[in-house]
């Protein structure tokens, strides 16, 4: 033996069987060999107690950060038992946690979490996972380049609700790849709480420069939430239910943000922000000079979905073949529809809807567009700013259930689902699919009861009309 301790009493103990450290007087090590420090040495008496003496440990590589600085066993498990003992949290290496996290998450449920609230170690120990997905798989779907994600990363270490965004839409891309695991949703819904009450609390505070790319991450990643939630959507089987504008809340939230963005930054710098340039950048340019639409092909859409005629059966067919190459209507012309037009109405969105029904496949002749490439990705960013471009007017019109209004709504949605690729574009295409089943479905309804109402005879014949919706 290389070393022995030797404790002396100093006498009979006032608890014999449990003696204390006061109890020993003296402690001495015993060090045999060739080092300088062999020999006989006193202890200190608050360390002699040699129940309390640590051993050797070999710093682990595979435990966490809490254990290693400890130097204490970790299970390998995450959250480590030894974290959750002492109220601790545990954290690892995005490598660690490759292998550690997935298995704990599998094993919660979502009937486990009442109200939509997740406990602590599920939510605030696994954000590392969530942070992860995002960074490596979430940010390829979204419409920014992935250098202003990389920036909104390093900012939600200051800004928490920034961070409970990403975590919260992470989660929910997660959901989406892997709909068997019930805990994703309520884990996104948990943050998605805390994301808006952080939120309300920034907002009411007064606003400056440095928030300017904070308030266009977390509004960007909150409308990417919203496109996900089809919860309020009739089921298959439900052909009688019809669409209800109130619960849908895209238009309403869409406006509110432009309106609080236009009235705290009404003069943003380019030169402080990484947002802003992509921000100002419109996708109609380049849309416009690929589709090379003529100015009579606006025209017979302007007539095809006039307010003057009647919404039918044929208004939810894809509209007039295209003409193109002859009287361009250049990118300048599109924007002033768009934009600044110079009449009111649905006019400025079956312009806009020209532009996008123009690049269906079974538009002719067809503009062909690969799903990798930067145009796709334009067509993109062209669909995600349609809520905020259509505000105000027409979206009192959805909300109204005006028919040219929702047969504008069918062909959009209808456009998204056919030309964003579902598994790239993942936010958009559940709530495109059932928005525009939602739409068909409630023109099959009225139509059915149009039929229904005529065959009782001409004295209750002026209740029904020759429209869809």
């Amino acid at each position: 033996m290389d070393s022995i301790i030797i404790a002396f009493d100093k006498g009979p103990s006032k608890s014999a069987s449990n003696p204390s450290i006061a109890d020993l007087t003296k402690t001495f090590t015993f060090s045999s060999g060739r080092n300088p420090g062999a020999g006989l040495k006193e202890v200190r008496t608050e360390y002699g107690d040699p129940s309390r003496l640590r051993r050797a440990h070999r710093k682990s590589k595979d435990g966490c950060t809490g254990c290693n600085k400890r130097r204490v066993k970790c299970i390998g498990k995450f959250p480590c038992e030894a974290c959750i003992r002492r109220g601790e949290r545990c954290v690892r290496r995005i490598e660690q946690l490759r292998k550690a996290v997935p298995s704990t998450l599998s094993g919660v449920s979502q009937a486990a979490l009442p109200h939509g609230q997740t406990p602590f170690p599920v939510v605030e120990l696994h954000y590392l996972e969530l942070v992860h997905h995002f960074q490596m798989h979430t940010i390829d779907t979204l419409i920014f380049p992935i250098d202003a994600w990389q920036h909104t990363l390093r900012l939600s270490s200051e800004f928490d609700f920034l961070l409970d965004a990403i975590l919260c839409l992470s989660a929910r891309h997660l959901a989406f790849l892997k709909p068997e695991n019930a805990s994703y949703p309520a884990i996104a819904a948990s943050h998605l709480c805390r994301a808006l009450a952080g939120f309300r609390r920034e907002l009411s505070q007064h606003l400056t420069s440095r928030h300017l790319d904070v308030f266009i991450a977390t509004s960007s990643l909150l409308q990417f939430e919203i496109w996900t939630q089809t919860d309020y959507f009739p089921a298959d089987n439900e052909l009688g239910t019809t669409y209800d504008p109130s619960r849908d809340h895209i238009f309403g939230f869409c406006a509110s943000l432009k309106e609080v963005f236009l009235r705290s930054f009404p003069s943003p710098s380019l030169e402080s922000s990484v947002f802003m340039p992509y921000v100002q950048e419109n996708p109609i340019e380049e849309l416009a000079n690929a589709a090379q639409i003529s100015k009579a092909t606006l025209s017979a859409f302007q007539v095809f979905f006039s307010k003057q005629k009647c919404v039918h059966t044929e208004t939810l067919e894809t509209p007039l073949p295209y003409s193109r190459g002859l009287d361009l209507l250049l990118p300048e012309d599109w924007l002033q529809q768009v934009y600044f037009p110079t009449t009111t109405g649905i006019a400025p969105v079956v312009t806009w809807l020209c532009l996008l029904l123009s690049y269906l496949p079974e538009s002719e002749p067809r503009v062909r567009i690969n799903a990798d490439s930067h145009l796709m990705m334009k067509l993109a960013r062209y669909i995600f700013s349609f809520p905020i471009m259509a505000r105000g007017h027409f979206a009192s019109l959805v909300q109204q259930k005006d028919d040219h209004a929702l047969v504008l709504l069918y062909h959009f949605y209808r456009a998204a689902r056919v030309l964003l690729p579902k598994d790239k574009y993942w936010w958009a295409h559940k709530r495109a699919a059932e928005m525009e089943r939602t739409l068909r479905n409630n023109s099959v309804t009225k139509e059915e009861d149009i039929e229904d109402s005529s065959d009782i005879g001409p004295g209750r014949h002026h209740r029904t009309r020759d429209l869809l919706f």
